[in-house]
């Protein structure tokens, strides 16, 4: 199926223009050294480069970790978003305590705080967190269509449904 009708028109001239100008992406600050994170996060902002930032945690003692996101989320302030990703590294119940603290101190997203394979236990921190939390890896496997029920995936049924409308009007759209 061909969306844009000529070659060199962009889709966006096709359907109702464009949206955006920028795409906000997320910088990742992965040292673990606080000062260098927060040096390369302010360097960051001053450039005007990024203003969402992911902290790469869960090498460390919860304890420590969460210090050093307070660091660097006191550090930035309201300039910019920031992002945990645990990489899987907490139990269900640190996880429970942890993301408590991490909401606490303005974190806006947790990324894979659990094991991918404790399904039940991602759906319990999602029902109990103001804040998101997201499994990166979650629709492997199997039977993805499950996993993603489980964890409250409803929401990408509706949007899946919703692109398929719109791709059935444009293939039968006049030409």
């Amino acid at each position: 199926m061909r969306l844009a009708s000529a070659p060199g028109c962009r889709l966006q001239t096709s359907w109702a223009g464009r949206v955006r100008d920028r795409l906000p992406v997320a910088w990742t600050l992965a040292s673990g050294d606080t000062a260098r994170d927060i040096a390369e996060a302010e360097e960051m902002l001053s450039r005007r480069r990024h203003n969402v930032f992911k902290l790469k945690i869960g090498r460390n003692e919860v304890g420590a970790d969460i210090a050093h996101v307070a660091a660097v989320r006191r550090a930035v302030g309201d300039r910019a978003s920031v992002r945990v990703d645990v990489n899987q590294a907490w139990s269900e119940t640190i996880a429970a305590k942890a993301i408590a603290e991490l909401e606490a101190l303005g974190v806006d997203l947790v990324e894979q705080p659990i094991a991918q394979t404790n399904r039940r236990g991602m759906t319990r921190l999602a029902a109990n967190a103001v804040m998101p939390s997201w499994q990166t890896r979650r629709c492997t496997g199997p039977r993805p269509r499950s996993t993603m029920q489980a964890c409250r995936g409803r929401r990408l049924r509706r949007e899946n449904r919703a692109i398929r409308r719109i791709v059935c009007w444009w293939s039968r759209r006049p030409r």
